[in-house]
């Protein structure tokens, strides 16, 4: 076989190779772009919640008025579990407040937003000495422009003509094959799913992460404030909710057996109640952190199930199922009983066998 007819074999070959990889990146579609589901492409692995969660939020803008935003905590939490809101979930793996502002700003640009809801985390206040905030910044600005200035075929092309999408597209296969969720996965509404992990093992999780999650924090970030004003401040006709996400024994001793953090911890939360005059808190000893191997997965990821019961909550609904009272483990504070629910807390901390 002469040159020309080798290059015209070899041209077809990888004509149709794209092809195949482009089909298959389609029906998987783990990127979100577009709107097709089947039972193959119901557990979605979140690579890029990001890019992901803003190509789903351009395919369903007319769908919402409500956002919620926070870090991965705040994925577990159902967005269709809001009494009288139409949420979309846009929370992010170690999401910080900071990068709120550019997605919430994002959000309003083609969607009503009558209410904005903030999962808050305590190690927001806290920074971090490998963190690099502007350059954070910087990356998730160029991604929405980015998303922005391509048209559908362009990010098709872009995206899932590539053997790099194939790896995505297969573990999604996999978790259909398996009914495995991993770490957690996602369905095509975005809404998480996560498999139940053993009591022991949550423990042995729980505890090791707790040593680690903190032993990069330098200080108390006093910027943080401003963030929690601009976020406020830019929404001035939307309702803010702010809640705190629930923390387990192991996580809470850690930081109440270290002046430094407990200090942080304190003016996080006077932070928090100075910029939005009012917050959920759950982040303390209650029934939620000390029966952590049943209601969490890691020690500061809680299953699916609480997260019904904080967003029913907060929202104003009923309690959502008889599993936990949850009003018992919320405390509402404000400008007006902070103090008195700082004292509460210290309270509960020495009555859960904290020795303060």
């Amino acid at each position: 076989m002469n040159r020309k007819k080798w290059i015209k074999v070899w041209a077809v070959i990888f004509i149709l190779f794209t092809l195949i990889v482009g089909i298959f990146n389609y029906l998987v579609d783990p990127m979100w772009m577009f709107q097709h589901s089947f039972k193959f492409n119901n557990l979605q692995y979140a690579f890029s919640e990001k890019k992901l969660k803003t190509y789903y939020l351009n395919n369903n803008r007319n769908k919402f008025d409500s956002l919620l935003i926070g870090s991965s905590r705040t994925t577990y939490y159902n967005q269709n579990e809001f009494k009288n809101m139409k949420v979309f979930n846009y929370s992010i793996s170690a999401g910080k407040p900071y990068e709120y502002i550019d997605f919430i700003y994002y959000y309003k640009k083609n969607t009503e937003m009558r209410y904005l809801i903030l999962g808050m985390d305590f190690f927001d206040s806290n920074i971090n000495k490998n963190e690099n905030k502007s350059k954070k910044i910087i990356n998730n600005r160029k991604l929405l422009e980015g998303i922005d200035s391509s048209n559908l075929l362009m990010s098709f092309i872009k995206n899932y003509l590539t053997l790099d999408m194939i790896k995505y597209s297969m573990i999604n296969l996999v978790r259909f094959t398996t009914s495995k969720t991993g770490h957690r996965s996602y369905n095509r509404n975005n809404i998480v799913l996560v498999d139940k992990v053993n009591e022991k093992e949550v423990e042995r999780i729980a505890i090791k992460r707790s040593k680690k999650y903190y032993a990069n924090t330098l200080s108390y970030d006093n910027k943080i404030s401003s963030v929690f004003n601009k976020i406020k401040n830019n929404n001035p006709n939307t309702q803010i909710i702010v809640y705190t996400t629930p923390l387990s024994k192991p996580f809470l001793d850690y930081i109440f057996n270290d002046k430094k953090l407990t200090k942080y911890y304190f003016m996080w939360i006077r932070d928090l109640v100075n910029s939005f005059g009012k917050i959920y808190l759950t982040t303390y000893y209650n029934d939620l952190s000390l029966n952590y191997k049943l209601y969490s997965k890691d020690g500061d990821h809680f299953y699916p199930l609480i997260g019904k019961e904080i967003t029913q909550f907060i929202s104003g609904s009923k309690q959502a199922t008889s599993t936990i009272d949850i009003s018992n483990n919320i405390m509402e504070i404000n400008s007006n009983n902070i103090d008195e629910c700082l004292d509460i807390s210290k309270l509960k901390i020495k009555s859960s066998g904290f020795d303060s």
